[in-house]
């Protein structure tokens, strides 16, 4: 709020701000020999998304992309 008494203008424009998101997935079979790594435009635009196997059935899975993008 300071900056805004001040004068000075904080935002950002969406293609300066990076959206992501991870959660922790059960009754999936990933190969826990190796993580899977996700670059292109047809799953996560100016982006990637990753599954990080964890063990019994478990793994982290995420997404992470620029903000006007989304």
């Amino acid at each position: 709020m300071v900056d805004r008494w001040a004068g000075i203008d904080t935002r950002l424009p969406a293609h300066n701000i990076s959206v992501g998101a991870e959660y922790p997935m059960w009754n999936v079979e990933p190969n826990n020999d190796y993580l899977d790594f996700f670059l292109g435009c047809e799953i996560a635009p100016k982006g990637y998304a990753w599954v990080f196997p964890k063990g019994d059935n478990c793994a982290n899975v995420g997404i992470l992309m620029e903000g006007n993008h989304i």
